[in-house]
């Protein structure tokens, strides 16, 4: 049996990526590994990584799959259908990932090129359904599973997710996975882990497909169990690795053992991680910094606390904040990197303003400057989606785009442009570049264009 397995994410990443974050499903990796262990033929397609894409699903048809298991957002609806039309013909084609798990009525119906949907964290079930594919009476079993004979399903949530098999490295090309600079002078080889899963902040801005398929309830792995990842990336050849957590410092204990575990076995890697900036304080940041995190990925969003608290992020005194954790990451010599959102509802020039300003204080190594984009299955979402001039790839309020093109373009004034960050970044990343020089042509295009 031979079962193809696609992350559809193709039309909003593929087209729109230039420079920053390009990370591979870690849910497919473990999948991967799982049909292995159960000696199935499988292969990998990314659509995130393609570029001729009718030559690539011929070239995959010509394997002649089985199964195809297709995840997907809803982002990526259309094109996860166009995906299963043409790769029906007989075979068995299973949808996973967010959007098939909070709305598999939309996915599983009659005359739908999708036979069935397994629901949330769905790594062993997978195994279940393709073993039980005959036995109607076992399938009806799988409590996460939805088809057209069984519609009462559940999302699947996994509790003790150390014992999970590590996701399949050969599937992914770390040449194509990255995320940004690392201050040595090596070619990169990124590894991805996974610590915890689940999220228990509500900010409205955020995507409640994701929390409904993942779970509010935060779980997280043993610190043993994390550095074990780490040092099997290490061995397979990984010079780096993202922790891929929403937010890597909800549980300080968590990461204070994870940290003190890397010092106890001497592990020698850099590592970069996302977090919340109320998650986190002067004593974590050096923690971190001393067991080897050399980058804080953080989402400042706005330097208004009028629209950070309406949004549900803080409730305080937000610039106040985040300049203190930006100050405590410059005193660790950690990298800090921001992400900022423009257009929030009710977002006034003011507000862009005090996003300005903010930023001339922080003084982030890094900046990627988005639109608002409500999620699907947020109320904003639902509130302007029929609007006549709704996009579903770029929609804001409040922020033309030739005022989006401006404050950004002052934004990068201000973050790179400046002899500070020139002389730093060149300081810290000019073996890197030498090393890696497709992410120098990426950051160029990505500033110039």
């Amino acid at each position: 049996m031979k079962i193809l397995v696609i992350d559809a994410s193709f039309i909003t990443l593929n087209n729109k990526f230039k420079y920053g974050d390009i990370v591979p499903q870690l849910q497919i990796g473990y999948i991967i590994s799982i049909l292995e262990e159960n000696n199935y033929e499988n292969y990998f397609l990314d659509c995130k990584l393609i570029n001729d894409m009718d030559n690539s699903l011929e070239d995959y048809s010509n394997i002649a799959p089985n199964i195809v298991i297709i995840s997907f957002n809803t982002y990526d609806y259309k094109f996860a259908f166009k995906l299963a039309n043409f790769f029906k013909d007989n075979n068995i084609i299973i949808a996973i990932g967010p959007h098939p798990s909070v709305s598999p009525s939309t996915v599983v119906y009659e005359n739908s090129p999708f036979d069935f949907v397994l629901r949330g964290e769905c790594e062993y079930d997978i195994i279940n359904l393709i073993k039980n594919l005959d036995n109607m009476e076992e399938l009806k079993k799988i409590k996460s599973l939805y088809f057209n004979d069984k519609k009462d399903s559940e999302i699947s949530l996994i509790n003790q997710f150390d014992e999970l098999p590590y996701p399949k490295y050969h599937s992914y090309d770390g040449q194509y996975y990255q995320i940004l600079p690392v201050p040595f002078f090596k070619k990169a080889k990124w590894g991805f882990l996974s610590s915890s899963r689940g999220c228990p902040n509500l900010c409205t801005f955020c995507s409640p497909v994701h929390r409904t398929s993942y779970g509010y309830k935060y779980r997280i792995r043993s610190s043993r169990g994390v550095v074990d990842e780490m040092e099997y990336l290490v061995s397979i050849g990984k010079n780096v690795i993202e922790i891929v957590d929403d937010n890597f410092t909800v549980s300080k204990k968590q990461v204070f053992e994870i940290c003190d575990e890397i010092k106890k076995r001497n592990l020698k890697i850099k590592w970069t991680v996302q977090a919340k900036a109320d998650t986190l304080n002067r004593d974590i940041i050096f923690k971190m910094k001393d067991a080897g995190c050399f980058c804080i990925r953080m989402g400042i969003e706005t330097g208004s606390n009028k629209l950070i608290n309406n949004i549900k992020k803080y409730n305080g005194d937000w610039k106040n904040l985040v300049i203190d954790v930006f100050k405590w990451g410059k005193e660790a010599n950690i990298i800090m990197n921001s992400y900022v959102i423009l257009g929030l509802p009710n977002e006034t020039k003011e507000d862009r303003e005090e996003t300005v300003n903010l930023l001339k204080e922080a003084k982030p190594d890094f900046v990627q400057v988005h639109y608002f984009k409500p999620y699907p299955g947020s109320s904003l979402y639902e509130n302007i989606s029929n609007k006549e001039d709704f996009n579903e790839y770029l929609y804001h309020y409040n922020c033309s785009s030739e005022e989006f093109e401006e404050i950004k373009n002052k934004i990068h004034k201000i973050v790179y442009f400046n002899p500070r960050s020139i002389t730093k970044h060149l300081s810290l990343f000019s073996g890197f570049y030498i090393k890696n020089p497709k992410i120098l042509l990426r950051l160029i295009n990505f500033l110039f264009n």
